[in-house]
């Protein structure tokens, strides 16, 4: 909106200022068309900026929830090595098993399972057998690896290192069974997940809280321009109706002699 090039503005401006009448009704109508004129911009900034602090509390809640599920305790690098050992040896013995297929692999999952089953038995803790059954399972697995070898035509060496290695996995699988250890086990590997999701949270507040305040800055600016323009608005037209109130004041005072001058030689003498 050009004030200063619109004339009607102006001239009503004056017209008020001559007569004496109140400015307030064209000031009210000229500050709403600028109001209107901004409506639609500040309602995009301001819908943005509230939608956007929506997701910012959600996900402050979020990052507040996995550091009380965290706590304050550090995360053990040494459990943190042994949760993912526990994982490469349980994914060579998938792997182990399904080279086998059935009925070898089968068997082979079957006495691992077994191996944890004893060892989750609290009626069976500090017992030497105990120790005594997870060897057996041990050399059992060692034979159904060695046989499933070299039943598939396997170099013996080969298939002895395998079933070797087989016995030894299904033995420390078994033996992190515990519950002691199990639970420390995957204690840290669930710290570990919570701090990487708490990591990735944190990013995303990051960004949202950048966006935030985009929009906000936009808000204050979009706003800013149009209480500025309702200023410059009011004071053009207070400007022009001073003016035309004036005008009526000079218009009582003139004097009558000045309209009927004499012309001489064409220039105007004052009498």
């Amino acid at each position: 909106m050009n004030l200063k090039n619109d004339l009607n503005i102006i001239n009503e401006a004056v017209r008020l200022g001559f007569w004496g009448l109140s400015p307030n009704d064209l000031i009210k109508t000229v500050t709403l068309g600028i109001d209107d004129e901004y409506h639609k911009e500040i309602v995009k900034w301001t819908k943005g900026k509230e939608k956007t602090q929506s997701i910012i509390s959600r996900y402050k809640e979020k990052i507040a929830v996995l550091t009380r599920e965290y706590g304050n305790d550090k995360l053990s690098p040494t459990l943190l090595a042994a949760g993912i050992a526990f994982l490469i040896l349980c994914s060579g013995l998938y792997y182990m098993s399904n080279w086998l297929l059935a009925p070898g692999g089968i068997v082979l999952i079957t006495l691992t399972v077994l191996g944890a089953i004893i060892m989750r038995f609290q009626s069976f803790e500090d017992k030497i057998w105990r120790y005594i059954s997870l060897g057996s399972v041990s050399i059992l697995s060692f034979f159904i690896v060695i046989f499933g070898m070299i039943g598939n035509q396997f170099n013996n060496t080969y298939a002895v290192l395998c079933g070797i290695a087989t016995g030894i996995i299904v033995f420390v699988v078994n033996i992190s069974f515990s519950k002691e250890v199990i639970s420390e086990v995957f204690g840290t590997m669930t710290k570990l997940w919570i701090i990487m999701r708490k990591f990735w949270n944190e990013r995303v507040l990051e960004f949202w809280l950048r966006r935030h305040k985009h929009f906000q800055t936009k808000l204050l600016s979009t706003e800013a321009k149009k209480n500025i323009l309702a200023d410059i608005a009011r004071a053009l037209i207070m400007n022009e109706y001073n003016l035309g109130k004036s005008m009526k004041t000079e218009t009582k005072e003139l004097n009558t002699e000045i309209m009927m001058l004499p012309i001489k030689n064409g220039e105007v003498k004052h009498v």
